[in-house]
């Protein structure tokens, strides 16, 4: 399912449009995340438009399959999605998206009224698994611009 199906990511054509319109012809582009295989698809089929690629922390797929071991067992992405969605909306999400902020009990209310505003539980679940789903790993031989990957050492 694509990501932009969502809204999370727009079409390639809107950030071609923006390009266009401030007259930025190839940037770099750096994806974290999940937004790494969204960075790319678009630089595989938009590679004039693209000087250079970094994927911090992101991966071309993120779930375990028989042909890729390396991934997060679904059964773990199964209790991530739920939990994120049970906890949708409170200050108990901090924990998992920003936990340096913890303790910062203004950051928490903040964050507690801000989220609902972002989708409700059942779109963020979707997401979520769409976002962890996808799979670009077929793209990876066709990435013709520079690229750089950063992970942390483990």
């Amino acid at each position: 399912m694509p990501l932009s199906q969502f809204g999370c990511f727009p079409p390639p054509q809107v950030l071609v449009g923006v390009l266009d319109a401030v007259g930025f012809d190839r940037p770099a582009l750096v994806a974290d995340g999940v937004a790494g295989a969204w960075a790319i698809h678009f630089s595989v089929t938009h590679p004039e438009r693209v000087s250079a690629l970094v994927l911090p922390n992101t991966f071309a797929h993120y779930v375990r399959e028989d042909d890729y071991l390396c991934g997060l067992p679904r059964e773990n992405l199964d209790r991530f999605i739920a939990g994120t969605k049970k906890r949708w909306g409170t200050a108990a999400l901090v924990e998992a998206v920003a936990p340096s902020r913890m303790a910062d009990v203004r950051f928490r209310a903040w964050f507690a009224r801000a989220t609902p505003f972002s989708g409700g539980p059942d779109l963020v679940a979707d997401v979520l698994r769409a976002s962890f789903e996808d799979d670009v790993r077929a793209l990876l031989p066709a990435i013709s611009v520079p690229t750089l990957v950063l992970h942390p050492a483990r």
